[in-house]
């Protein structure tokens, strides 16, 4: 009876799966084109019974960051710990044609604020919703027409606006 259970004990094998910063979704698939939001966040660490970890590959996506680079780990890992790189705050630029326009934005064209910020102009804040909310954009200098609002949908990549400014008649 003992000669059946020889060679078929499993352990746990544990998994951990960190970003900074920590509240980042887990995508996670058998390929890398094959990766599938899950329900979970960093930090994140589960556990299995069995002897080590089939390949799969890992991506982390945080509102208002850049995705992170794909991981993918072969067969074998007996203990595996993925660690991601620190994620890249999502850009937006904007700038125009003369430079020192102030700059207005905001969730809709109707409801544009005064940012008391001029072009040229780098907002590189994650809790910025400029840089990756649906946006609108104008901006405004004297002796030039104020330019069209510009539209700027949901961004996961960073983003330029650049805004060419008519002189008043």
């Amino acid at each position: 009876m003992l000669l059946l259970f020889c060679g078929c004990t499993k352990h746990l094998v544990y998994e951990v799966i960190t970003s900074f910063p920590e509240g980042a979704g887990i995508y996670w698939g058998k390929t890398a084109d094959e990766l599938m939001p899950t329900p979970y966040t960093t930090l994140n660490s589960r556990s299995m019974e069995g002897e080590y970890w089939e390949s799969w590959c890992y991506q982390v996506r945080k509102r208002g960051y850049l995705p992170s680079k794909i991981v993918c780990r072969p067969d074998g890992d007996e203990n595996r710990t993925i660690n991601f790189f620190k994620l890249e705050k999502i850009k937006t630029k904007i700038t125009s044609d003369p430079s020192d326009a102030q700059i207005y934005w905001g969730e809709s064209p109707d409801n544009l604020r005064n940012t008391r910020r001029l072009t040229p102009w780098i907002e590189d804040g994650a809790n910025s919703k400029a840089n990756y909310e649906n946006w609108y954009f104008q901006v405004k200098k004297a002796g030039y027409e104020d330019s069209e609002v510009i539209y700027a949908p949901l961004a996961e990549k960073d983003r330029a606006i650049h805004i060419v400014l008519e002189p008043s008649e």
